[in-house]
């Protein structure tokens, strides 16, 4: 997996500018139809039904899925079939203290970006009729009794005109402009023609002016109040789609035993994220958790900081103690008084300096706990039902860098299922998907270029499984060159990984050499030596020990960590 959340960030992004650019579309078509006299409330009624996708929110649904496999640590092509449905209806669940699912959220986001938008535009539109009947009680004034702007009444009528343009300069130079030739000319006794000519000027630049006043509350109300709700939703829900994937895959994954809280690229103010990733709270250096007891990201609306997986081996986990009041009081410590009262308030920062616990004051904090992801495990025994037995599926293309991600993905999803599944994927990243019988999966379905130097996982159902490759599986292993041959069941995981110097054999060989040679030097421990083995747990595993030695490739087989159910 990645160790940053790039693409993420990428996500977010190109969600934001789609929703930009339909937002765009949205202005121009509510001005249009507010200039032909429709009214606010119909106005907005049509533009929400002809752009539904930046009222409702449409992309964030979809944009779900794909956080969700990013932070698992797998391309989201690859996330089909009945696990795509049961993500898409997992993370429509609710998550944080609102308790509100996400069809809540998107409508309540919907219709607070309407209301804005008609509010606003109202507002205007209330400011622009005075500033017109301003302009046209002088132009009324003049029409009816030849009454002249005398100086002394410009102060009063721009003042309309600053009210209704929000101060915008160039509107009121302009009006000042065509008020001083009125003034001008009826000071030195203009023709009456000119000086009509004059008045009529005026009332065109506030028609113009009004236009582009309203105008601009549009593209405020769409571009700037409802375009934060909009991306506020979309970064928000975002960052915990991906925090469920990176959860799913931490609690999945047994050699992960520690996460790492690292604060977002761009995190602006000093909160207690700060405190998140700087203060050490369980003896095993500053930000880093066990596994079972984690911040909750997003830790507030915006928030993109993330969490970074700790392998076995990365981290001593026998320093780990629970310190947490001592932990955040040490960092407290090192702050400026100025900087503890940012995140503890100013009546925290003083109870505090008294002696009391910090996490009493400490804005947003929550205790820690283990992880929650809303990515249960896939509870089906089919998890491609439109592909029939002995066909294939393709998924996309897996990037090199999450081709075992990807394999391992699959393999807790697998478990369950009665009947034998394949995951394969070619050295160019195509993935497949294979469905099989009860005891075995026919992946010669795909074409050779495929299969030649791929990277495949299995599964082995609870009643077939003899806990290690079969001689068929090994003899798959030399027919294609695999680069990387998995497989698994209940129990065990166990790998196949060609080197270097891996020798070559035929299918038929590996095949006699499995059921003869090998398999009766095991017998051979167990009846001539008296290691007394259980051949039907061990007996597949020793013939592979026995035959990685012999063909010099890497065999192992470790507790799966996956569970059923």
């Amino acid at each position: 997996m990645a160790k940053n959340n790039q693409e993420l960030i990428d996500l977010i992004n190109r969600l934001n500018a789609e929703w930009g650019r339909q937002a765009n579309k949205v202005i121009y078509r509510l001005y249009d139809l507010l200039l032909q006299g429709v009214k606010i409330d119909t106005a907005i009624s049509a533009v929400s039904k002809e752009f539904p996708e930046v009222f409702k929110l449409d992309n964030v649904r979809a944009g779900l899925i794909e956080a969700a496999a990013y932070g698992y640590g797998i391309v989201p092509g690859v996330v089909a079939g009945e696990v795509k449905k049961e993500w898409t209806r997992n993370l429509a669940d609710a998550w944080d203290g609102s308790g509100m699912k996400l069809s809540e959220k998107l409508h309540g986001a919907e219709q607070k970006m309407h209301n804005m938008i008609v509010d606003t535009v109202r507002q205007q539109m209330r400011r622009n009729a005075a500033w017109t009947d301003a302009a046209r009680a002088l132009y009324d004034g003049y029409e009816q009794g030849g009454d002249v702007v005398r100086a002394q009444d410009l102060p009063q009528y721009i003042k309309q005109v600053r009210k209704a343009t929000l101060g915008d300069r160039k509107a009121i130079q302009t009006q000042k402009k065509a008020l001083g030739n009125i003034v001008r000319l009826g000071r030195n006794g203009a023709p009456n023609k000119a000086l009509r000519a004059s008045y009529v000027q005026l009332v065109k630049a506030v028609q113009e002016g009004t236009e582009e006043q309203l105008e601009k509350a549009i593209q405020v109300a769409v571009n700037e109040k409802s375009r934060y709700v909009a991306e506020r939703i979309v970064r928000t829900e975002m960052a915990r789609a991906y925090a469920d994937g990176f959860l799913r895959k931490a609690m999945d994954d047994e050699d992960i035993v520690a996460i790492r809280f690292k604060l977002g690229t761009r995190h602006p103010k000093f909160d207690i994220c700060d405190l998140y990733a700087g203060a050490d709270l369980y003896g095993l250096g500053k930000g880093v958790y066990p596994k079972n007891s984690v911040p909750k990201i997003p830790v507030h609306p915006h928030c993109l900081c993330r969490y970074v997986e700790i392998f076995i081996g990365e981290i001593n986990m026998k320093e780990q103690d629970e310190r947490v009041q001592a932990g955040g009081n040490e960092w407290l410590k090192n702050l400026s008084e100025a900087r503890r009262k940012e995140v503890l308030g100013i009546k925290g920062a003083a109870a505090w300096e008294r002696g009391e616990d910090w996490r009493s004051y400490m804005r947003s904090y929550v205790d820690f706990r283990a992880p929650e992801s809303r990515l249960g495990n896939i509870n089906t025994k089919d998890v491609f039902p439109d592909v029939r037995v002995g066909e294939y599926k393709y998924l996309g293309v897996c990037p090199k860098e999450r081709i075992m991600d990807t394999l391992k993905f699959y393999e807790n999803i697998f478990l369950p299922s009665e009947h034998e599944n394949a995951i394969i994927i070619a050295k160019d990243g195509r993935t497949f998907y294979v469905k099989g019988r009860e005891a075995n999966v026919n992946i010669n379905v795909l074409s050779d270029d495929v299969l030649q130097g791929a990277y495949m996982t299995h599964n082995h159902p609870i009643d077939q499984t003899r806990y290690s490759f079969s001689q068929f599986d090994l003899g798959e292993f030399f027919k294609h060159k695999f680069s990387v041959l998995r497989g698994f069941d209940e129990d065990f995981a166990y790998e196949i990984k060609r080197k270097p110097g891996t020798l070559s054999e035929s299918y038929d060989e590996i095949l006699y050499e499995f059921s003869k040679d090998a398999y009766s030097k095991v017998l051979d421990k167990n009846f001539i030596e008296g290691l007394e083995i259980d051949m039907d747990i061990d007996g597949y595993h020793l013939i592979n020990e026995i035959l990685a030695k012999k063909y010099k490739y890497d065999y192992r087989r470790m507790a799966n960590g996956y569970k059923r159910g």
